[in-house]
Formats: structure tokens, C-alpha cells, sequence
């Protein structure tokens, strides 16, 4: 079942205005040889209000202006989408084609020679699934031979799905976009100080990205964990590792505590194991049920018995995995 609107988005969106962020967008997940030849240094905002012939103003959600080191200029065009279009294609290569009318309006690319080409990407960070396709020509009819075969449109959008579309080695990967979505896969209390040291180590000395970090991760975090953070919008980076601190000690005591009343004659010890092992059980089935949708009573029944050494085995797995199944290989 899709979950309401997240109180993340506009502090996701904030996040990748970012020209850094755009440049460890483009670098990781766009497999073309040709962009390894581009300067990001000269990546800079292009303003995001189109206007069509008939005046009416359209709006992307981010448009960069970037060259080759050869002085060749392009544009990358970000869309983000918290639920699947089936018609994003349509979409993006309409704005594709608002923008050259918006170029060519104000004179900023030249009538007669050749246009910079558009790279459009579909940032996606939604519960389901998408499906829809990324390519305008498979929405359309495909003639065999004669004058339409040539005449149909070929467009095609980048898709990056944020929660499923996980690097080999991710946890390797010392890049801004695959630190957040990290913290976007709804990741135990227990990941989550060492994921913060991470990203203390990858990101640069530049306050302002910071504290917008700290604000997209504190809505993550209060959207997707036990653990509630502050979630306002002028969380800062220090504030936000106090407050995971002091999270942290309070989880480790509701777990003592639950342990403690579900301790029988053997003693507080094993009462606090035991309690720890029935919050690490259940942590885990919300992260398979968020990644995976509703779990089989069979698969419920596997966490209820499980021991803390497959507990803590199947945790690691969910970051990659990409079926249910390769959560619980080789378990039977």
C-alpha cells in the first residue's frame, strides 16, 4: 500500500540544488562514456520557468547549464517523483522541448547551427515499484516500414530509482548520492551513527550543504525508523548528531526495558536479550516490508524464530538485495 505524502520532499529537492550533488548524480549513475568529458566545474542553475509560444510558463524542477572540457555546452534536466507517472516520457520530452523554446526565445543558443543536447533524469524515491517506461517510442505504435517508421519521436529519459536501484558496491562508493540513499532504505537505529560518521568523512567543509543534509536526513529518519528526530527546517548538522545521539541512548533503554518485562524466572539478563532480539526482529520486518511490500505468514514466522547471528546476516543483506529471496539465500 503507497504511503502518504513524505514531509521530506521539498528538503530532498532543496538538497540538489547542489551543484555538487549534480555532479555525483551524473558521475555514478550516468553510464556514458561521452560525460566523462565533461568540466563540472562549470555547472551553474538555469532558471526552471519555461515559457511556450502561446505564453503559458511551464516549471521543471531543475535545469544545470554545464560544458565539455572542449568548451561544448549541454543541459541536465532533473525531474523527482515520489509516485510513478505512466506518462513521464511524454513529460520529460515535452520540457526537453520547452527549454530549446526557451533558448532559442532569449537568443541563448544559436537558430541555425547545432543545439547542446539535454540529459533528462527521473529521480524517483517512491514506495512502489515503477514500471513505466522510459522511452516515448515505446508508448507509440511501431510501424514495419515506410514514412512513419522514420517520423516517430525518440526520446528517452535517465531513471534512477533511489530505493531500488543500489550500486554493486555501494557501500564503497564514497559519493553523495548513494550516502543518501542509504538513509533513504530505512536502515536499523544501530546503522545509523556509523552511516552519519560516513558522511561526516564524504562531505565537504561547506556549512550550507551540510545543515541541508542534516534536514533531508532528519525527515528520512522521523519518515522511516523508530527513532524520531527533529524535524524542523532549520535542523543543522551539529544539532542533528546531538539529536541522534540522544535518540540512540533512549532506543538502547526502551530495549533494556522491553527485555526486562519479557524476562521470565531466568533473570534481567536474559529478559534484556530476549527484548533486544524481539525489537531487532521487528526492525527487520519493516525494512522487508518497505523494500519488499506485505510479508507471507511464512516469512513472519522465519523472523519470530530467527537467531540474533541470521538477524544481524539478513539485516547487511537488505541493502543490496534486490528480491526477498536474496535476503534468505542459502537459509533454506
Amino acid at each position: 500500500m503507497s504511503r502518504q505524502r513524505r514531509p521530506h520532499d521539498a528538503s530532498f529537492k532543496a538538497l540538489f540544488r547542489s551543484p555538487l550533488m549534480v555532479q555525483h548524480l551524473v558521475r555514478c549513475f550516468c553510464p556514458d562514456p561521452e560525460l566523462d568529458h565533461i568540466d563540472f566545474g562549470t555547472l551553474s542553475p538555469v532558471p526552471n520557468e519555461l515559457v511556450t509560444k502561446a505564453l503559458g510558463k511551464r516549471h521543471i524542477d531543475s535545469v544545470w547549464q554545464v560544458q565539455t572540457h572542449a568548451g561544448q555546452r549541454m543541459y541536465v534536466l532533473i525531474e523527482f517523483q515520489r509516485t510513478p507517472h505512466p506518462h513521464m516520457a511524454l513529460r520529460t520530452c515535452v520540457y526537453s522541448g520547452l527549454l530549446y523554446e526557451t533558448l532559442l526565445a532569449h537568443e541563448q543558443i544559436p537558430a541555425q547551427s547545432m543545439w547542446p543536447p539535454v540529459l533528462c533524469i527521473v529521480l524517483y524515491h517512491g514506495d512502489r515499484s515503477w514500471h513505466a517506461p522510459t522511452r516515448l517510442h515505446d508508448r507509440i505504435w511501431r510501424p514495419r516500414r515506410g514514412l512513419l517508421k522514420p517520423a516517430m519521436l525518440q526520446h528517452r529519459h535517465l531513471l534512477l530509482d533511489i530505493n531500488r536501484d543500489v550500486p554493486h558496491n555501494i557501500q564503497k562508493l564514497n559519493n553523495l548520492v548513494t550516502m543518501l540513499m542509504r538513509f533513504e532504505r530505512s536502515l536499523s537505529p544501530a546503522e545509523l551513527p556509523q552511516l552519519l560518521h560516513l558522511l561526516d568523512q564524504t562531505l565537504p567543509d561547506d556549512e550550507g550543504l551540510r545543515d541541508q543534509f542534516a534536514q533531508c536526513i532528519g525527515h528520512m529518519v522521523g519518515d522511516s525508523s523508530s527513532i524520531a528526530l527533529m524535524t524542523n527546517d532549520t535542523l543543522t548538522w551539529k544539532e542533528l548528531n546531538m539529536s541522534l545521539a540522544q535518540r540512540m541512548v533512549q532506543w538502547e533503554k526502551g530495549f533494556y526495558q522491553q527485555g526486562r518485562q519479557e524476562g521470565r524466572e531466568e533473570g534481567r539478563q536474559e529478559g534484556r536479550e530476549e527484548g533486544v532480539l524481539m525489537g531487532q526482529a521487528g526492525l527487520l520486518q519493516r525494512q522487508l516490508q518497505r523494500r519488499f511490500g506485505d510479508l507471507s505468514p511464512t516469512t513472519l514466522k522465519r523472523l519470530n524464530q530467527a537467531t540474533p547471528e541470521q538477524l544481524d546476516r539478513w539485516g547487511m543483506r537488505v541493502l543490496e538485495a534486490q528480491k526477498l529471496s536474496e535476503v534468505f539465500r542459502a537459509e533454506g
